[in-house]
């Protein structure tokens, strides 16, 4: 148990940074890309014995992908899609960070734990283009609100939006250097361990999950 002593040191780190979004998905067709989005973080850092801290939190990220399918439908015509998926989420993490190095006034913490995202708000934007001998006859522009849901349903289908499972339960790892016991970089990857799609798609059997890899800086107080 920690002591009084252990619980007069227990530290704060804020920290604001970027990271490459993107999609691991199994759907035939559809290809996706990285993009580049923020996150800020305030995180304890909670003494439990000697060098091991536990770090709950709150981190607000932004997360989605490009996606892109092209398709000759018949009768020389070409369906093309492009699409950028946002996804909104307040992260609840749950780590555990180890000292694994310290000399002068410089120390690296190893760590790694569980990461709840709730996903509050996400778009798609997307842009349909059909052409037929080459030539463009239909060029459509919407942008459709993505929801989270919370359902033991696998598949949700509605004419007014899309929508993913709203809890994306995520294994996170990450390396911290901290600086003066004051100054913070950390480099972290989450990684969704569950398929959040909640809506059914073409493809069954097509599983969608969520990575993000990003560095933050920030301050220890």
């Amino acid at each position: 148990m920690c002591s009084s002593g252990a619980w007069a040191r227990v530290g704060l780190y804020v920290t604001a940074g970027g990271g490459w979004s993107y999609i691991s998905m199994q759907k035939r067709g559809m290809s996706y890309r990285p993009f580049f989005t923020p996150h800020v973080s305030a995180l304890l850092s909670i003494p439990v014995v000697n060098k091991l801290h536990f770090e709950p939190g709150v981190i607000l990220t932004q997360k989605g992908a490009f996606n892109y399918a092209k398709e000759n439908i018949g009768n020389n015509r070409v369906y093309t899609f492009k699409g950028h998926l946002r996804f909104h989420y307040v992260n609840l993490p749950l780590m555990l960070s180890y000292n694994v190095y310290k000399k002068g006034n410089s120390s690296v913490w190893l760590g790694g734990g569980m990461n709840y995202g709730l996903m509050v708000w996400g778009t798609e934007t997307a842009r349909v283009v059909l052409k037929e001998n080459g030539k463009e006859i239909s060029d459509a522009k919407q942008t459709t609100r993505v929801r989270g849901a919370f359902t033991g349903a696998r598949y949700l289908e509605t004419p007014n939006g899309k929508f993913v499972n709203a809890l994306d339960v995520m294994a996170r790892a990450q390396v911290r250097y901290v600086w003066k016991d004051k100054w913070v970089a950390t480099l972290f990857h989450d990684h969704s361990l569950y398929d959040i799609n909640a809506q059914r798609l073409s493809d069954a059997n097509s599983v969608f999950k969520m990575r993000y890899t990003g560095l933050s800086l920030g301050m220890k107080f």
